[in-house]
């Protein structure tokens, strides 16, 4: 990508270091980088780079990292961009399935690999990789269900990453002095979107690892006069916790929300806060496999389509797909953000599968204007703290020696799991369930079951603490046909 600010400019401050780096820098410190990661570099027939080596990259949010990213982009060399924390099981795994010839900052090296001239920021295989061979100009490798360990990745290519930065800035309105926050995991597609997004437009981006909850955040955002908040649905808990509804904040211009649905009565309650102060509640709807964004509802409109996640962004557009009585339908979207296709292991890099249109697996209708409204998921993938969770992956995990089912709530993983040990209770009502439930917890060996399933699921999916609930019960429900009965499970979790 190029860098679009002026060179005196400042592109990046890492907030929590306080450390600040203009235009002019970061092209001399991407420069110097390129020559240090010493990558082969071909040139295809549309003039762009492309380097048959594939890139691992630990995404910290520093600006060496971000340094990492941008010499890697300007190389065209495919790079998987990973959480700092993902296990060194994790990353084992992804190597023996990807072969990397370069993993950039990850805490620990994989097996069979070493350090570059003593350099614990980088790291070869010991034994010789042969290159990728390319059939797209494939730039990046983002995770679908990564927090369950699941191999599968999106593939983006520069086309897909530019387009989608250009749409944003026209959305948003993103000016030079625009000072956006990265709060949110730069791995992670909603994040990576921000730094993009303002890269393109020539504005600041100040970088943090500090959550609204932490005491730093708030005086952070106020000393480098931050302009934008991205948040996920979560992230609205959080700022209710720690009173930002009472707070100033006379930098601000707007939030910007995506990641999943947020209730109509806390979009309503944060739009009324921030449009009484002269600022904005963007809403969004986006997805990894459409690069990052594809909507967006303006905040003059929040107030009476609050459940509407907008229009598409520029050159893109949706239609609903087979659509019922009430209109409601499978979302499909077409536009030059769209993914290249899903990777599984090394043979699939570079290897367009999708064309034009994807089938984004949610639920929703549109009026006649094109305001869309999502109202739910056709599989069974659900979001939680902004991250993707298969939950059939859940299962599969526990399944070796456990009868249980998953299902998500409230920002929540629930896992119920069968334990002949409880009494049964009858499913018929809610009420026979919920005390069920609070018997099962009750019961010490159920209890210890219990929080062994916890340590087990929180380590395989490297999700934060306190993000899996289990309940242990004597059997699971069962519909007429002897399936899991979801339904009753969803009715207890809310």
């Amino acid at each position: 990508m190029r860098l679009s600010g002026n060179s005196d400019k400042t592109a990046l401050i890492d907030g929590d270091n306080n450390v600040s780096v203009s235009y002019g820098q970061l092209f001399d410190l991407v420069e110097a980088r390129v020559k240090r990661l010493g990558l082969e570099t071909t040139f295809g027939s549309d003039g762009g780079a492309r380097c048959g080596e594939l890139v691992f990259l630990s995404f910290l949010p520093t600006v060496e990292a971000i340094v990492d990213y941008l010499a890697v982009r300007a190389v065209g060399a495919p790079t998987m961009l990973l959480d700092p924390r993902t296990s060194t099981e994790t990353i084992n795994r992804l190597s023996e399935r990807y072969q990397p010839t370069l993993i950039l900052r990850s805490p620990v090296p994989p097996l069979g690999y070493s350090p570059v001239n003593n350099s614990f920021d980088m790291f070869r295989p010991t034994v010789s990789v042969p290159p990728v061979q390319l059939d797209s100009d494939v730039a990046l490798l983002m995770p679908t269900s990564a927090s369950t360990g699941n191999p599968k990745m999106v593939q983006l290519s520069e086309e897909n990453l530019n387009h989608n930065a250009r749409a944003i800035v026209d959305a948003l309105g993103i000016s030079p002095e625009e000072r956006g926050l990265a709060c949110l995991p730069l791995f992670y597609s909603f994040g990576l979107s921000v730094l993009n997004s303002h890269l393109e437009a020539g504005a600041t981006t100040v970088l943090t690892g500090l959550s609204p909850v932490q005491a730093g955040f708030w005086g952070l955002m106020g000393r480098h006069a931050v302009t934008s908040v991205p948040a996920v649905p979560y992230s609205f808990q959080m700022f209710k916790r720690v009173g930002m509804l009472d707070m100033k904040l006379p930098h601000l211009r707007y939030v910007c929300q995506a990641g999943g649905p947020v209730s109509e009565e806390t979009v309503g309650e944060f739009h009324r806060f921030l449009e009484a102060t002269g600022k904005q509640l963007l809403l969004m709807y986006g997805q990894t496999e459409a690069t990052a964004r594809m909507s967006v509802l303006s905040s003059e409109e929040v107030a009476d389509h609050g459940r509407s996640v907008g229009y598409a962004l520029s050159d893109g557009s949706f239609r609903i797909d087979s659509p019922d009585d009430d209109g409601v339908g499978q979302i499909m979207y077409s536009g030059p953000n769209v993914m290249l296709g899903y990777a599984g292991g090394r043979g699939d890099v570079g290897v367009r599968t999708v064309e034009g249109e994807l089938a984004t697996g949610d639920l929703g209708h549109a009026n006649d204007d094109g305001r869309l409204t999502v109202t739910g998921r056709m599989s069974r993938v659900a979001k939680v703290f902004g991250h993707r969770v298969d939950l059939d992956d859940v299962e599969r995990i526990l399944g070796l020696d456990t009868d249980s089912a998953a299902v998500a709530g409230g920002e929540r993983i629930h896992v119920f799991v069968a334990d002949p040990d409880l009494t049964p209770t009858a499913w018929q009502e809610r009420s026979s369930l919920v005390a069920r439930r609070h018997r099962a917890a009750s019961d010490d060996s159920a209890t210890a079951r219990a929080r062994k399933v916890v340590a087990e699921l929180e380590r395989r999916l490297e999700v934060p603490p306190r993000t899996v609930v289990v309940t242990p019960l004597s059997s699971l429900p069962t519909t007429a046909t002897g399936k899991v009965d979801y339904q009753s499970l969803y009715e207890v979790v809310g």
